[in-house]
């Protein structure tokens, strides 16, 4: 026995203490963090419907439009807005409630969402200086998950990098996390190339990566005009935001055995 110990922990003791341990850590998280990069991912976020297993938290991370190409409604929208409590590095927009404290995002259809999709909005500046610093930053305050689940469209310059660069991240810290990506139809020809070498580089970083591919998904049969173009993608991203709920319940049930594991006799 070391001096000075007058009392050494029983084993049951011991046990307890890590269950306890164990408890608040998984108390403390949230089950799952869903994160849209870009234009594209957020679309597919505003087409989820309310997921039914265990607690998640909704993000969509955009590009700040610069104030030059903002409209009247852009800027008064600035006065609800609010910082990040931890850092001014980039600016949040909450998702407005109402007096019940119930959420009223609204969807690409302008029908209310059943729940909050905070909004994370950086610069030009910030991005293109380091997105690995930027995805850092973004990581560091959120609230804390056991998972996360990525969604962008990728053969452009903001969201591809920075979906790669978070994905990095967690790889690093070992946290599970699912990779959906979108990946833009031939008529795009350089996006499509762009995504493709995007998509390899995630793959090689972080493994298995969900591909919604446009020129698989979209019936060109059916592209007369502009509106029907939009209503085309817009299936596609009803058919990704359901199988997102898929995907939460997934991780949900795989923290779900691990805390058991840890937490029953």
């Amino acid at each position: 026995m070391l001096k000075g110990i007058d009392k050494v922990a029983t084993g049951d003791e011991i046990v307890q203490n890590l269950k306890a341990i164990v408890a608040e850590y998984f108390e403390d998280r949230f089950d799952n963090t869903v994160i849209s990069f870009g234009n594209a991912g957020s679309r597919v976020l505003r087409n989820v419907t309310p997921f039914e297993v265990g607690k998640t938290n909704f993000h969509a991370v955009k590009l700040e439009v610069p104030e030059t190409r903002r409209g009247r409604k852009d800027r008064s929208a600035e006065k609800k807005t609010m910082k990040v409590s931890k850092t001014g590095y980039f600016r949040v927009e909450l998702a407005e409630t109402s007096g019940k404290g119930k959420p009223v995002s609204t969807n690409l259809n302008g029908n209310p969402t059943p729940f909050k999709i905070n909004e994370i909005h950086v610069s030009h500046d910030q991005f293109s200086s380091s997105p690995e610093l930027l995805a850092s930053q973004i990581f560091n305050n959120m609230p804390r998950s056991s998972s996360f689940i990525l969604v962008s469209g990728f053969g452009g310059e903001f969201a591809q990098a920075m979906h790669i660069a978070f994905s990095t991240l967690l790889k690093k810290r070992k946290i599970a996390h699912i990779n959906v990506v979108i990946k833009p139809s031939a008529v795009e020809d350089d996006r499509r190339r762009i995504a493709d070498r995007g998509i390899i580089a995630l793959a090689r970083t972080s493994g298995q990566v969900k591909v919604y591919d446009n020129e698989e998904m979209v019936s060109r049969e059916k592209l007369f005009t502009s509106f029907d173009t939009m209503n085309e993608y817009e299936k596609v991203n009803q058919v990704i935001s359901r199988n997102l709920h898929f995907y939460s319940m997934a991780l949900s049930e795989t923290a779900g055995v691990i805390r058991k594991s840890f937490l029953e006799e």
